[in-house]
């Protein structure tokens, strides 16, 4: 139980959406709900695919609409759930800087966890003059007004926020890590590239966005270390889910660097195989131009799969421990460390076992704790605001 019994509220238009945000926010919820914390939900449109709310958790939303937005405003504010406090998800979703605005003009404390959308390699492809427009007109603003206290989940998502004007507290903590099944044995992924265990598998696990996920340069690197494949017993996967059109692509992009055959391409795999699958990489690679500290690799953690990541993927407190190496998003980086993490095993198992440390205190009671704190001095950071009016 917490010490301090609160109402919170959760605001993101696709809160009861499938998909990794809105997942990790109702992992978020249910271990809330778990500390003894009253949990409402805010968002636009019903449940989606069957998905039900965590059990305890009550859920308001209004229509899909700008007007809907305004509407769930006020029953934010207004209605019988006001909560003591507001979290709200991403930075980048219009409508966020209404419900911002509302909540802090009407003296509810928010919280913004923009989830890896800050970085300003966003705003250079796939409708990138709204997107702009947006940080201009609507993420801006809401930073440097209407936030409260910041949630980052790296050091540079925090510095990406200040400098689009944030000057209030900032705690940087990861999500939680998911929890993972007891697996035995060989899974699927080899299976299906047709090695046993004594193969090295290097490569991608995820959505098979060949510019935000960073593959084009991931594929360049395969390219320039090809040879590990052909001499040393070393695997180059790109494993995952995409579209047909990504997945063509993706193929086409190998051919024009002629290494289509040293590069297997698999996937999807759906749950359970999923974790199986995932747990036969030895080497995570994350070589993201924009990204929070995705699903996939506080998923890695638990099974103890070092990572090899680059600065934009906000990966940093797994480097920090040990768990994951740093590079910047150049195809000679890459290869380089590529090269690096499949020679050397004793790195690889030191860095396993330093995942797997990471994971175990980054579950997601704990995650709610610090959640607890960064409610708590937003609440501060109100009444400071009150008192001041006041005088």
């Amino acid at each position: 139980m917490s010490s301090s019994r609160l109402r919170i509220g959760h605001y993101y238009s696709d809160l009861m959406h499938p998909g990794g945000l809105p997942a990790d926010a109702r992992s978020l919820i249910a271990a809330q709900l778990g500390l003894g914390h009253d949990v409402v939900g805010f968002g636009l449109g019903p449940p989606k695919d069957g998905l039900r709310p965590p059990e305890g958790m009550d859920y308001v939303f209004d229509e899909r609409s700008p007007a809907g937005v305004w509407k769930l405003a006020r029953s934010i504010v207004e209605g019988p759930r006001r909560p003591d406090v507001l979290t709200v998800w991403s930075a980048l979703n219009p409508g966020n800087e209404i419900i911002l605005r509302s909540a802090h003009r009407a003296g509810v404390p928010t919280v913004l966890t923009p989830h890896g959308v800050l970085s300003p390699k966003l705003y250079e492809t796939g409708r990138a003059l709204p997107k702009r427009l947006y940080r201009t007109a609507g993420t801006a603003p809401s930073l440097r007004r209407w936030v409260d206290v910041l949630h980052a989940v790296s050091p540079q998502e925090e510095a990406d926020a200040r400098a689009l004007g944030f000057v209030g507290p900032a705690f940087v903590f990861s999500f939680g890590t998911p929890q993972v099944p007891e697996l035995d044995g060989p899974g699927p992924l080899r299976a299906a590239c047709g090695v046993d265990e004594r193969e090295v598998i290097v490569g991608f696990f995820g959505r098979m966005d060949l510019y935000q996920k960073g593959l084009d340069v991931l594929i360049a690197a395969f390219a320039l270390c090809g040879d590990l494949v052909e001499d040393d017993g070393v695997t180059f996967v790109l494993a995952g889910k995409g579209s047909p059109g990504e997945w063509d692509r993706i193929r086409d992009l190998l051919g024009d660097h002629r290494i289509a055959n040293l590069v297997r391409t698999v996937g999807p795999f759906a749950e359970p195989d999923r974790f199986a699958a995932l747990a036969d990489l030895d080497v995570l690679i994350h070589p993201s131009r924009f990204d929070g500290i995705t699903r996939v690799m506080r998923e890695s953690a638990p099974l103890g799969i070092p990572s090899i990541v680059t600065p934009e993927a906000n990966a940093q407190l797994l480097v920090d421990v040990g768990a994951a190496k740093m590079v910047e998003l150049e195809p000679r980086e890459l290869a380089a460390a590529i090269r690096q993490t499949a020679a050397e095993e004793g790195w690889r198992r030191a860095a396993s076992d330093a995942a797997r440390a990471w994971a175990s205190e980054n579950t997601w009671e704990s995650c709610a704790r610090r959640f607890d704190e960064a409610y708590e001095r937003a609440r501060r950071v109100r009444d400071a605001r009150g008192e001041r009016r006041e005088a």
